[in-house]
């Protein structure tokens, strides 16, 4: 019997790493949807009004409790795809070397890229709400303390970042590799847009998973994502506090302060990136075509599908 061909077993090997992906992807998004529904079962049960602003809790408690529920939500599944899932294969390319300026500008294009998204797709979430669609319910954001301030940025900017960029980037997008740098990318941020669950969030979403699994496969440095992720999150946050706790005025110019810092900050590393191009090495052969017999990622994107259009009607 003659022996399997190279180019047959990357083959077997990208459509088992696809297949592998959407298996995670189920995971994932049965305990991105249970866990809440329990975890708020649970505070009802204890007489708590889930429905009033902090769960009818005092603020530090409220965020613990928000804390501790994102941590189960995306710990576990985090946990379990990296024990039992994660393929174990071991790495075919060297990863480059970065230099500490590098890194730097790496992470501030990063974070300019994020923030022009969000400010693109807030225009696509003013005209969905413009006609009628509903829009999330985001978390309350502490009570205009500087403690409390400190707190829900490592609540809402630091702690997710961290973890979803270990899951998403960290896993998701590596065990799809073998399809391809690009479609991996690709695929990665459409579930990472679609697993947010509304069409509010999905586009921004969607857009900062492109940019950071761009960032990703073109650093291997899983430091850089966390860090333009964390920046970006502590951007929206801030925003957020200044036109919840001050005038409109003093929130505008503040607002424009940081965006121009931001973008300014952005323009001169990606000169400097212009200038200095990484040398990487010629990317290995890859199989697009193996998605096509992954039937385990076209049903999570189907479920995903699903339940972006049930939360939005």
């Amino acid at each position: 019997m003659p022996k399997p061909t190279k180019h047959k077993l990357q083959y077997k090997r990208a459509v088992a790493r696809a297949n592998t992906t959407g298996v995670m992807l189920l995971l994932i998004t049965l305990f991105q949807y249970a866990l809440p529904a329990l975890y708020l079962w649970i505070l009802r049960l204890c007489g708590n009004d889930t429905s009033a602003d902090f769960w009818g809790l005092p603020a530090a408690t409220y965020l613990s409790l928000y804390l501790l529920m994102y941590l189960l939500t995306a710990g576990i599944p985090l946990w379990l795809c990296r024990a039992f899932l994660y393929p174990k294969a071991p790495r075919t390319d060297t990863p480059p070397k970065l230099s500490a300026d590098r890194r730097l500008c790496l992470t501030l294009f990063g974070v300019a890229l994020c923030v022009l998204a969000n400010i693109f797709s807030s225009f696509f979430s003013d005209l969905l709400y413009n006609i009628g669609l509903p829009t999330p319910s985001m978390p309350s954001m502490g009570d205009g303390s500087f403690l409390i301030l400190l707190y829900d940025l490592a609540v809402l900017a630091i702690v997710p970042a961290v973890m979803e960029e270990l899951l998403f980037r960290g896993i998701v997008l590596n065990t799809i590799r073998p399809v391809g740098d690009i479609s991996a990318v690709v695929i990665s941020a459409l579930l990472f847009g679609l697993l947010h669950g509304n069409f509010a969030q999905a586009p921004y979403a969607c857009l900062m998973g492109l940019i950071l699994g761009g960032i990703y496969t073109h650093s291997a440095s899983i430091g850089i994502v966390i860090a333009v992720h964390a920046l970006s999150n502590t951007v929206a946050v801030l925003t957020s506090y200044l036109r919840l706790y001050t005038d409109s005025a003093t929130a505008s110019l503040w607002g424009l302060v940081i965006l121009i810092v931001v973008l300014m900050s952005g323009g001169v590393a990606s000169l400097w990136l212009w200038r200095h191009p990484l040398t990487r090495e010629k990317p290995a052969q890859h199989c697009r075509r193996a998605l096509l017999n992954a039937p385990f990622l076209w049903i999570a994107f189907a479920v995903l599908i699903l339940i972006l259009i049930i939360r939005t009607c």
